[in-house]
Parts: C-alpha cells; sequence; structure tokens
C-alpha cells in the first residue's frame, strides 16, 4: 500500500508542476477559415484611409498580377503545374484517404491558368534557363500571393455591390463558393449518374456518337485514364529514386563510392519533385493503349474537353476566374504544344462531362427534349426508391399517374357587375381601400 500511495503522491506531484492539461486542438479546416477572416479583414484595413478604396483595390489587384506573372512565366507551364500538384493537392500512400485542410485546388487551377496566359505572353525564347529546385522554391512561396490576389478580386467585387441589394449579396456568396468549392457531391456516384443519364437512354447516346465521336463512357474513359497515368508516372519517378539511393548509399557503406551512382540519386531526387514535361504529362497513344479506345475515338474526347488557351492577358484570366468564370468547369483537360495531355487534378473532369454534353445537347431541340424527358423520368425513380427505403409500404403516385376526380356540383354563375360612374367608381374605391373601412365599428 506504501509504495502504491508514493506513486500516486509522485504523479500528482508531475501534474501540479506541469500546469493545467493542454486545451483540445483547434478544428484545422476552422483554423484555416478563421485565419482566412482575419487576413481579410486585415487586408480590408489597408484600404480604409484611402479616399477612393475602390480604385486603390484595383490599383493593388492589377501590381499583384504584375508581380505574380513576373515570377512564372519563365516556366514551362506543365513543369509547374505538376511541382503545384505535389504541393497543394491531397495525397497519400495505398488505399489511406488524405485529409488535409491546407489542400486547395483552386490554387492548382489558377496558377495553371496565370502560367498558360503568361507563357503566352513571353516568348520562350527570351526566358531565362531554370535552375534545379527553382520551381520548388517558387510555389513553396506563391500560396501566400494566390491569397492576396483572390482576397483583392474579391474585394473588389464588393466595392461594385450595392450593399442595400441582397439578391447581389447572395450572388457573390454563389461566386464565390464557384471560385473555392470543388466536389459538392461524391465523384463516384455523380460519375454513376452520368452513365444512366447520357448513355442510358439509347436515342442520346446515338446522338452523341454520331456528332461528337464518342459517348459518356468513352468520354469518363479518357479523363480517368489521364489521371490514373499521371499517378503512375509519379509512382514509377518516386521508386526510380528510391532504387538509385539505395544503390548509392549502399556502394558508399561498402567503401567503395562511385560518383556515377551519386549523380543518378541527386538527378533522380529532382527529376520526382521537378520533371521534364514529357514525364510530367502523358500521350494521347498511352491513353488509348491503356482505354482499348482507337487513338481517333480518344482524339474527339480530348479536343472536346481540351482547355481553349484564348489569347487574353493574364490580369483577364485572374478576373473571370475570381467571378466564376472558371473555363475549367467544362473543359478540365490541358494539352500542350506537342500534344502531351495533363489534368491538373481529378475533382473537376466528373463533373464537366455532364455540363459539357449538356451545353452540346442543347443545340438540337428534339434530342433535349428527350434528354429532359429521360432526365425528368430517372429523377422521380431514384427519389421513390429513396422514399421507398425511408417509408416501405408506402405507395406512391407520380404526376403523370395521378388521376383528379371530376367535379359534380355545377359552376358558380359569373359575378355580373354594373359599370358605375366616374364619380361613384372613385368613391367606392376609396371608401374600399381605405383602411379605416376595414375596422369593425362599435354598437352604439
Amino acid at each position: 500500500m506504501g509504495s502504491r500511495s508514493k506513486r500516486r503522491a509522485a504523479r500528482n506531484k508531475r501534474q501540479c508542476h506541469a500546469g493545467p492539461a493542454p486545451s483540445p486542438t483547434f478544428d484545422p479546416h476552422a483554423q484555416v477559415m478563421a485565419d482566412t477572416w482575419e487576413a481579410l479583414t486585415s487586408l480590408i484595413a489597408t484600404f480604409a484611409d484611402h479616399d477612393d478604396p475602390a480604385t486603390a483595390v484595383d490599383a493593388a489587384f492589377g501590381k499583384a498580377v504584375d508581380k505574380l506573372v513576373a515570377k512564372l512565366q519563365r516556366f514551362d507551364p506543365i513543369r509547374l503545374i505538376e511541382v503545384a500538384r505535389q504541393r497543394f493537392l491531397p495525397m497519400a500512400f495505398g488505399d489511406e484517404i488524405p485529409v488535409t485542410a491546407e489542400a486547395g485546388t483552386a490554387y492548382v487551377e489558377l496558377l495553371a491558368l496565370v502560367a498558360l496566359a503568361a507563357r503566352r505572353e513571353t516568348a520562350e525564347a527570351t526566358a531565362p534557363a531554370v535552375e534545379h529546385q527553382q520551381m520548388s522554391h517558387f510555389v513553396s512561396e506563391v500560396k501566400q500571393q494566390l491569397d492576396e490576389l483572390l482576397h483583392l478580386a474579391q474585394l473588389r467585387s464588393l466595392a461594385a455591390v450595392d450593399p442595400t441589394d441582397k439578391l447581389a449579396l447572395m450572388s457573390l456568396l454563389i461566386r464565390g463558393a464557384e471560385v473555392w468549392v470543388r466536389n459538392a457531391s461524391y465523384p463516384e456516384m455523380v460519375a454513376t449518374t452520368n452513365l444512366a443519364l447520357l448513355d442510358g437512354n439509347p436515342s442520346v447516346r446515338a446522338a452523341l456518337n454520331t456528332q461528337l465521336g464518342f459517348d459518356t463512357t468513352d468520354a469518363l474513359a479518357v479523363l480517368d485514364t489521364v489521371h490514373h497515368l499521371q499517378q503512375d508516372g509519379l509512382n514509377t519517378r518516386l521508386q526510380a529514386m528510391d532504387a538509385a539511393v539505395q544503390e548509392a548509399m549502399k556502394a558508399t557503406k561498402e567503401g567503395r563510392p562511385d560518383d556515377r551512382l551519386t549523380a543518378l540519386a541527386g538527378a533522380s531526387f529532382m527529376s520526382l519533385f521537378e520533371p521534364g514535361a514529357d514525364r510530367a504529362a502523358v500521350t494521347l497513344d498511352a491513353v488509348a493503349a491503356h482505354t482499348g479506345i482507337t487513338v481517333e475515338r480518344a482524339r474527339a474526347v480530348v479536343e472536346r474537353f481540351r482547355l481553349d488557351h484564348v489569347k487574353a492577358a493574364a490580369a483577364e484570366v485572374v478576373d473571370a476566374f475570381t467571378t466564376g468564370k472558371n473555363p475549367m468547369r467544362t473543359r478540365p483537360l490541358i494539352v500542350d504544344g506537342h500534344g502531351r495531355l495533363m489534368l491538373p487534378h481529378p475533382a473537376l473532369h466528373v463533373f464537366a462531362v455532364r455540363e459539357n454534353f449538356e451545353e452540346h445537347l442543347k443545340t438540337s431541340k428534339p434530342v433535349w427534349n428527350q434528354y429532359a424527358k429521360h432526365r425528368g423520368d430517372l429523377l422521380e425513380a431514384r427519389t421513390r426508391d429513396a422514399l421507398s427505403r425511408v417509408l416501405p409500404g408506402a405507395r406512391f403516385r407520380t404526376p403523370s399517374s395521378t388521376t383528379y376526380p371530376r367535379t359534380t356540383h355545377k359552376p358558380r354563375p359569373p359575378i355580373r357587375r354594373s359599370t358605375p360612374s366616374a364619380s361613384r367608381a372613385t368613391t367606392s374605391s376609396s371608401s374600399t381601400t381605405s383602411p379605416s373601412s376595414w375596422r369593425t365599428r362599435p354598437s352604439p
């Protein structure tokens, strides 16, 4: 008993010296939101003393865009996007589900759009050579610049809105969701719905094959394969680096250091994080071979979903992106000058298939009407199935199957009104619409 009491006393003494127990860690997602609001309010405060805050915000926005373009215009867009993918996208080994509050697909998209626009503005011949780790160093520091750019764009939108217009403020909230939010639904379920919607109706599927040269199954297969091949390329580079480093370390430990092996290990390390464009992107032939789809059919998918590199200035690209006009929403695939393919991330292309196809189907009214009817029938069927699981044994009626009883009573005759004179109509109108006439007079 004595030893137990001594241990308890010693434990209590240690707890007293250690102080109170630490408070639970703040939710990381809530922390990101709090930090964002703090940064935004601090940015607003910097423009409070200006005579014309809106003009000052516009000037700051232009300077921020020019500063970003000046830093990244020397980088190859494909290589830069691959470095940004590793920096901003959630990744994990095996079947693990990556969960992080710091990941941001919006950063990858904005960086890709600005890099493509900046590369068009600067000739490749005049771009200076890029040394090792320059892109990684740039991407590691660019998040703060991108946040500032997005916040300035948000302030520009706020300054242009009438604060008394509630609909305009709601529009700003929706616009903010377009900028930041991806995957409002599970992509696997959306893919299943897309197949049921677009390939589930034979007439619609036949129209897509005839007019576009492919259907929904082909589109999803090609876009999914581009993503998977990019991931396979990253894993291949990782395994090559591990093998090269292990071999160099083994030779050094055995007392036979080899400069060739050491150089190979260093090159494989750099290739992992800053690969060449040919290793970061994939080819059309590789996609066709992996999917079993013909090259012509795969090329038709690529042409339909490739990003249209409109010759716009970087400031215009940023302005369009921050106002919810993100071209990657319907065309998420990037194709470089050599025909190499890249998906900045896999969070858009499943949703892009439906939006892109619906945009095309609207050009043919008969096909669109068939698709709209099929979509309504599918919605009713899925709603009925969902309710039947919640309300087993219930009977459901759709609007098309519901019959309404015919009335048996005679209709009431229409009310006949005499046309009063103008003076009487004025007096009658004033007496019937006066608020005082609505009150019941007290009895004498």
